[in-house]
């Protein structure tokens, strides 16, 4: 293969790597605002004692009375993939790319006013922005009080990766029905599909987009099992289609924990700690308007690129040019730069070329 082909191919590589960085890691300084809406308890559900709390909030996508022009805002600028955000109306494609753990559906106990001093009973990754659903489930034996006046849901952003947080608490509202599986799942079903209807309202969509008929259309869905990933197994008559037969207290089931990378977020949290990311923010603010992980990207990729041709003008190969660009990358993940997933796409298309490197020379 062509020397020239092949460091070409590598600086494309690098090319897509900015693009997709650009793309995110808005976070850093003080959080966009949000809002909780409202919130409903229940109990016995899934199993006996477990209690389940549905949340309907809001991370509006922009903050100003206009779309923004430029750069997306508000929690738009949190999205991995902001396709969308500068659209007028705004309208993102991928509204569960947050990034992640920058925000949580939260419920606490022992609350005052806030919930600054409360016990954390509960806490999962915010499912999208915009208008939602979240939830908070606490199986049999957990430690809140049914009926506990102390007790409120909250959406809030990260308390590590912004220096300002945002939080949003409503008290719980504790269901009246009787306490039996049966009743308690219809109450859950008919409060899901009011609060579609809802959200078809707030977000201004047309009639019927997330309920027909009384039960809850495909993409109504997609909503409710964001909120609580069997919702459809639990209470299956309100769907249009559901996925199987009602969820029973004697099959084997476990509390939904969303995926999350935990090297990635202990990154995000130690480089949250140090100057790095606000000062990258600022370099990028005044570089035209790049994101903080952006400016940081340019920076270590530009160090990178010169590491990569400097070793390869003395080495006369691609390999260890190859390691040497990774590892200055691997340096940048502590200022917020590229992200593990793109390091780890960089890494294996390097190896690509490198092995087709190491192939020609043989042949030869």
């Amino acid at each position: 293969m062509n020397k020239s082909i092949v460091f070409v191919l590598a600086l494309a590589l690098f090319s897509a790597v900015l693009i997709q960085s650009d793309r995110a890691q808005a976070v850093g300084g003080a959080a966009p605002s949000l809002s909780a809406e409202s919130a409903n308890c229940f109990q016995n559900i899934v199993e006996t004692g477990d209690i389940y709390c549905l949340l309907r909030y809001e991370l509006p996508t922009y903050t100003t009375a206009s779309p923004p022009p430029v750069s997306a805002e508000g929690w738009c600028a949190e999205l991995v993939d902001q396709d969308g955000c500068t659209d007028d109306p705004v309208e993102p494609t991928a509204e569960t790319s947050l990034i992640t753990d920058t925000a949580f559906v939260t419920l606490y106990q022992n609350c005052g006013a806030s919930c600054a001093s409360g016990t954390l009973e509960s806490q999962v990754r915010a499912p999208r922005i915009n208008h939602a659903l979240g939830g908070a489930y606490l199986a049999g034996g957990n430690a809140v009080t049914w009926g506990d006046t102390t007790v409120l849901a909250c959406v809030e952003s990260s308390a590590t990766l912004y220096t300002v947080q945002s939080q949003s608490c409503v008290p719980v509202g504790w269901n009246a029905a009787s306490v039996d599986e049966t009743t308690q799942r219809d109450q859950l079903g008919a409060t899901l599909i009011g609060e579609l209807r809802t959200l078809e309202t707030e977000r201004n969509l047309a009639l019927n987009s997330y309920v027909s008929n009384g039960v809850a259309t495909t993409a109504g869905r997609t909503l409710a099992v964001e909120a609580l990933s069997i919702m459809d197994q639990v209470i299956p008559d309100y769907f249009q289609a559901a996925s199987s037969s009602a969820l029973s207290e004697t099959e084997a089931w476990a509390t939904p924990i969303p995926g999350s990378l935990a090297l990635q977020a202990s990154i995000d949290a130690t480089a949250a700690a140090t100057d790095l990311p606000a000062a990258f923010a600022d370099l990028g603010s005044t570089a035209g308007g790049l994101s903080g992980g952006a400016m940081a990207t340019v920076f270590f990729g530009a160090i990178g690129t010169i590491f990569f041709v400097w070793i390869h003008q003395r080495t006369g190969e691609y390999v260890i040019p190859s390691a040497g660009f990774i590892t200055v990358g691997l340096v940048g993940l502590w200022a917020r730069g590229p992200t593990l997933s793109v390091i780890g796409v960089a890494a294996l298309v390097l190896a690509l070329l490198g092995g087709m490197f190491v192939i020609y020379k043989v042949r030869a």
